[in-house]
């Protein structure tokens, strides 16, 4: 299921309920607070998607440069290798890492 955007929600949300309540409010009260709803859930929407950004800008700026070598000295299974990048194990004919993408 594709997710909609806030502004999406917004705008129809205020052609709704604006649109409603010109044209006639008796007739179209439910069509008004449907508006109303969909104003609603893309303010919320909006509050969300931008905490979530700063967040993730935080998170990105409190996250150490690198990761500490935790590869083991000798791998156990000779059919896995590790990356060097985020150390994932990986199939030894793996030219990628599943994990994180990088050239392994």
């Amino acid at each position: 299921m594709a997710k909609l955007h806030w502004i999406v929600f917004v705008i129809v949300g205020f052609i709704l309920t604006f649109g409603s309540w010109r044209i006639s409010m008796e007739r179209f009260v439910l069509f008004f607070y449907a508006g109303f709803v969909f104003l609603l859930i893309g303010i919320v929407k909006l509050i969300y998607r931008s905490r979530s950004e700063e967040s993730k800008r935080i998170e990105s700026r409190t996250r150490p440069a690198h990761i500490p070598n935790k590869m083991p000295n000798k791998p156990m299974n000779p059919h896995i290798k590790y990356c060097q990048r985020c150390r994932a194990p990986s199939r030894i004919n793996a030219n990628f890492c599943s994990n994180c993408g990088n050239r392994v």
